[in-house]
């Protein structure tokens, strides 16, 4: 068996990755699959079009009005589909990092209980495997991924703008379009007014492509320069909103208990993917999916053969 080269993006916290270790190795399954994608794969995508020519195996709307298909494959269009991906060099983690070290620990365990047992391992066995989704990187799109902030650390706005002139270009938006024009570009919601923020050039000069990205240059030069926050992700000033929100939600937020939204323009798989492959890491909460298959609908179940409990 060939093995695909898997590359990530994505710290893992060690504590929810022992959480859903737990979790998987008591349910005995992976309940959520881990979304893969990957670059090219035309023969793939157009073996992909003739299967789901045939009538759906399953088919479910769920709540939120997403309508969610299964197809069988026969057992010669897997082998195909094998063969097909041969020629696919690695693939990457798009959504569910802590899913796959969990089961990478929950393979481990397992793998360990049989050792002690006095059992030979195969490498066969069905807790070596877990349960993943891979779509073309053509297929998916990543969404913008909002923050709102809770204070202005004693600044008025007015200060607080003045303060971002010295690395930003501030332009007020006239028009009814609040959404980033481009790369490079963030909009700016605060005291009831929307701003252009465009990121000045001579930030730019990292040779790191994470360092560049406009998540991680906010992150930088906004959040931790002006606000004073040194960890984004655990500091309660900051919440962190998915693009399938929209923009009407931000200006509620900042009406309601927050002074100012960023509205960001989403990376793209390219970036994601040049990422990775420098083995560098993305910026916090820069990437949101939408939408994301159900947990559940479909179940990699450990089967208990060799007599293990649990």
């Amino acid at each position: 068996m060939r093995v695909i080269k898997l590359n990530k993006h994505e710290h893992t916290i060690p504590e929810t990755v022992l959480e859903r270790t737990n979790l998987c190795d008591t349910q005995c399954a992976n309940a959520s699959p881990v979304f893969f994608s990957f670059k090219g794969g035309e023969e793939i995508q157009k073996h992909i079009v003739d299967i789901i020519q045939a009538e759906p195996y399953g088919k479910c709307t769920t709540k939120d009005g997403v309508i969610h298909t299964l197809w069988r494959c026969s057992e010669e269009e897997s082998d195909l589909m094998v063969k097909f991906f041969e020629d696919i060099d690695c693939t990457y983690i798009a959504d569910g990092h802590h899913r796959s070290a969990a089961a990478y620990n929950v393979g481990l365990r397992r793998r360990q209980r049989v050792i002690d047992q006095g059992i030979e391992v195969t490498g066969e066995e069905d807790f070596n495997f877990f349960l993943t989704v891979i779509f073309p990187a053509s297929h998916c799109m990543i969404l913008d991924y909002n923050r709102l902030l809770k204070s202005l650390n004693d600044m008025n706005e007015d200060e607080f703008l003045e303060k971002l002139s010295n690395n930003f270009t501030i332009e007020e938006i006239k028009d009814d379009n609040h959404k980033p024009k481009s790369k490079g570009h963030i909009c700016l919601y605060i005291k009831e007014k929307w701003y252009d923020i465009q990121i000045k050039p001579e930030l730019l000069t990292s040779d790191e492509k994470a360092k560049n990205l406009d998540y991680q240059i906010l992150t930088d030069h906004w959040f931790k320069d002006i606000i004073g926050i040194e960890n984004i992700k655990k500091d309660k000033r900051v919440e962190f909103v998915g693009g399938g929100r929209g923009v009407e939600y931000l200006v509620k937020r900042c009406h309601d208990d927050c002074k100012v939204a960023f509205v960001m323009y989403p990376v793209s798989m390219e970036e994601l993917f040049a990422v990775a492959d420098a083995g560098e890491i993305m910026p916090p909460k820069s990437t949101w999916f939408e939408p994301k298959l159900g947990s559940g609908m479909v179940v990699n179940v450990f089967e208990d053969g060799l007599g293990l409990k649990n």
